[in-house]
């Protein structure tokens, strides 16, 4: 299975693992409205949102858009013994939705390397 794969200290283009790879993906931008003009910060705006990306739509509820040709590092995990592989040997790992892959179903691991909340 893919995983987007990032450190919880790092916040640069730099590899987060020695398994890491980098590929290329579709980003999606979504937002919690139904319509570009119902984020305060834009005042009742809709230019904005249609300048950049492509495929707008709306879906359950969202405004979504997407940025193909995004980059980002991901590791390849097989089961769940590779998993724990993984997290013997990087420590603490979170794993949760990676919502800006485009793909929902797929996942990111965070290695937990420092305090964050």
């Amino acid at each position: 299975m893919r995983f987007m794969v990032a450190r919880t200290t790092e916040h640069s283009d730099r590899k987060p693992c020695d398994e890491a790879f980098e590929a290329t993906y579709t980003r999606h931008d979504e937002r919690n409205v139904t319509k570009p003009e119902n984020i305060p910060h834009y005042k009742g705006e809709s230019d904005w949102w249609y300048s950049e990306g492509e495929n707008h739509r709306v879906e359950r509820r969202h405004i979504i858009r997407d940025f193909p040709g995004a980059t980002d590092w991901f590791v390849e995990i097989e089961d769940i013994a590779a998993l724990m592989a993984f997290v013997e040997k990087y420590g603490d790992v979170v794993i949760c939705e990676a919502w800006s892959s485009g793909d929902h179903g797929c996942k990111r691991l965070e290695i937990y390397d420092s305090w964050r909340e």
